[in-house]
Order: structure tokens, then C-alpha cells, then sequence
């Protein structure tokens, strides 16, 4: 099966360290390196330290889970495409922001959503091998046209639509996907993954509410 959408996170990383400033120094380039210094000790309403916790003991709880063979339903097919379809517009995005974002806490929070999404990506991938089902190997239509709009913004336009496509929509469309997983799906292993992998994304969609203004949360343009 081709891993189109599963890439090397080594080519998205971003430096996360800012040259020092010297304290008495009042340029403009002294004080927004400072800014950015400051974003990244708080992603949202968490702190670093926190958040980056937060990710490790999610994305170990995903890598645990071990599912068996067996068959899906139809509707359980469709659940699980759903998930799967959700997660790479969500690790497309991700990528695209970990590379251009200015800031440095929406570096920090496309990185942590790269690493979960690649991880589920991979236990979707497992599942679907024991259940004799195939995922698709590459984003939709609908999310390689956002792709392309995505990559023809630059300076805050890439911090406003990460936040509010991915950050805020992007979550709260996975977080009623696998809640509908929860209540609807008859496979327990896809049941049980969901009911693991929804409170990180939670708490990814609060930690980007808290990133955004309230203006630009319910601005579904």
C-alpha cells in the first residue's frame, strides 16, 4: 500500500531555538524574536513543558494499542474511512504550517499534530491489514484544494487559517468522527482506538481555541 500521505518528519522540522537578544536591545527584530521566545514557552493555554507531556503520554497510548484480524461492517468501513480521511487533512495541513508558521507556538502545535496523526495514521494502517481493508493513500479532493491555498499564504495569513481550518474546524470534525465512532461502530478495536486517540485530540482543539481569537474561532469563511 503506498504511504503518500505518512512522510518523514525529519524534512518538517523547524528550528525551534531564537538567537539571543541582548536584554538592552529595543529593535524591532530584538522584540518580536522575543515575542516568538515567549509563544513558545505557552502553547495556548498550556505550557510547554505541559503540552509537550500531554502529546508524549497520547501518542504512547496510541502506539500501544494492538488490534485483532477480523472483518469490519459496511458501516464500520465507513467510520473508519472517515477517521482515516480526517486525520490526513489534519497531517497535510500540519506539515505545510510546520514549515511556513512564523510563530513559534503554531510550529510547536502543527509538530505535536504531525507526530499524532502520524501515529494513528500508521495504527489505521495496522487495523485495516488485520481486517482486510484498504485506506487511501493520498488527501482528497476538498483537502488538496485547501493544500494549494494553504501553501499560496504567507506571514500571519498561515497562523490564521492553520488555527481556524485545522486547529479549531479540522479538530472539532475528527473529535464528532471518532465520538461517532464511540457510539455507532460494532468493532470493538475501532471503538477502543477511538476512545484513545479522542482526548489528545481534544485537547489539541483546546489548546487552539485558546491560540485564536474569538473573531476568527467562528469565522467559518
Amino acid at each position: 500500500m503506498k504511504r503518500k500521505w505518512i512522510t518523514v518528519l525529519a524534512t518538517l522540522l523547524v528550528p525551534a531555538a531564537l538567537l539571543a537578544q541582548q536584554s538592552g536591545n529595543t529593535s524591532e527584530k530584538s522584540r518580536q524574536s522575543g515575542d516568538m521566545t515567549s509563544r513558545a514557552a505557552k502553547v495556548g493555554d498550556m505550557s510547554r513543558t505541559e503540552f509537550e507531556r500531554v502529546n508524549r503520554e497520547g501518542a504512547a497510548k496510541v502506539a500501544s494499542f494492538k488490534p485483532s484480524s477480523g472483518n469490519l461492517s459496511a458501516q464500520d468501513r465507513e467510520l473508519m474511512m472517515q477517521v482515516a480521511t480526517g486525520g490526513m487533512k489534519q497531517l497535510t495541513l500540519s506539515q505545510v504550517a510546520a514549515r511556513k508558521a512564523e510563530r513559534a507556538d503554531i510550529r510547536e502545535l502543527a509538530l505535536a499534530e504531525v507526530e499524532e496523526q502520524s501515529g494513528l495514521a500508521a495504527k489505521l494502517k495496522e487495523m485495516a491489514a488485520a481486517k482486510g481493508m484498504e485506506l487511501p493513500s493520498e488527501p482528497d479532493e476538498q483537502t488538496t484544494q485547501m493544500l494549494q491555498r494553504f501553501e499560496g499564504l504567507s506571514g500571519d495569513q498561515v497562523s490564521q487559517f492553520y488555527l481556524s481550518e485545522s486547529g479549531v474546524k479540522g479538530h472539532e470534525e475528527l473529535e464528532k468522527t471518532m465520538t461517532e465512532v464511540q457510539a455507532k461502530a460494532q468493532d470493538n478495536d475501532l471503538k477502543r482506538l477511538a476512545a484513545t486517540a479522542l482526548p489528545l485530540v481534544r485537547t489539541h482543539l483546546k489548546v487552539a481555541r485558546a491560540m485564536i481569537p474569538n473573531s476568527v474561532t467562528g469565522n467559518k469563511k
